[in-house]
């Protein structure tokens, strides 16, 4: 009797054991496996005397900007490998001060070339944006070459649909944001620090998390809308300084 029972249970065993093998082979799909993303938490530099000379915006609440942009990659990071991509980042929690022995300039221009380096396929810099009017609002996506247009257009979506009510400035071409880097970037102000709401939002921990997958979100939907295949590089000013 006992044998009876025995083989029926090993049957069912062993079915279980093999739907766990065929669940943990099958294989996960990553949507920006092989890609290599550059993030650029903005500002934070001191020269070679220690004195800061890029130190970023400040809010009205006592938030830095230099800070939040830091914050921000941090949630974002994690976020990015979980979907295959391979990450670097001008600054880090370790290592948070950048040093330029010359200006702002040109560490934005080492910022770029670092991302040119490493050969990425896409580089995003973070920012908060700072404005007279206490009313002034809103996120802003900004590019500059025409390649990019379509990274940013993505990011601008994905935090418009995230940010439900929240001011979306739209797109902006402008050469600030680097002529050096040879692949799609974008500079992104993630709020405005000089509003009142705005400026305490970026300095919450919540919605610092709800703009690192918003970001994420739209990385991933431009990757999935592009070729399979390296992203183009694109020509670039030898004279530029950003």
């Amino acid at each position: 009797m006992r044998t009876a029972v025995f083989w029926p249970l090993c049957g069912v065993l062993l079915g279980a054991w093999a739907g766990v093998l065929g669940a943990e082979s099958a294989p996960v799909h990553q949507p920006l496996a092989d890609k290599i993303i550059v993030l650029d938490p903005g500002h934070a530099v001191k020269n070679a005397a220690g004195k800061i000379i890029n130190p970023g915006a400040s809010g009205r609440h006592g938030v830095l900007e230099r800070d939040v942009n830091l914050d921000v990659a941090d949630k974002l990071i994690p976020l990015l490998e979980a979907q295959g991509a391979k990450m670097y980042s001008t600054r880090t929690h370790g290592n948070a001060w950048r040093y330029s022995p010359q200006s702002r300039h040109a560490d934005n221009r080492a910022r770029a070339i670092f991302a040119n380096t490493m050969r990425a396929d896409a580089y995003v810099r973070l920012h908060c944006d700072w404005n007279r009017s206490k009313k002034f609002k809103g996120f802003t996506t900004y590019y500059y070459r025409w390649g990019s247009r379509r990274l940013a257009k993505s990011i601008d979506r994905a935090l418009a649909m995230a940010l439900p009510g929240h001011v979306d400035r739209g797109l902006h071409r402008r050469t600030f944001v680097s002529v050096t880097a040879s692949m799609p970037t974008v500079l992104l102000e993630l709020g405005v620090l000089s509003n009142r709401q705005e400026g305490k939002d970026l300095g919450n921990d919540a919605y610092q998390t709800r703009l690192a997958q918003a970001i994420s979100a739209g990385l991933v939907d431009y990757f999935e809308r592009t070729p399979k295949h390296k992203a183009p590089q694109v020509s670039v000013s030898t004279s530029s300084t950003l």
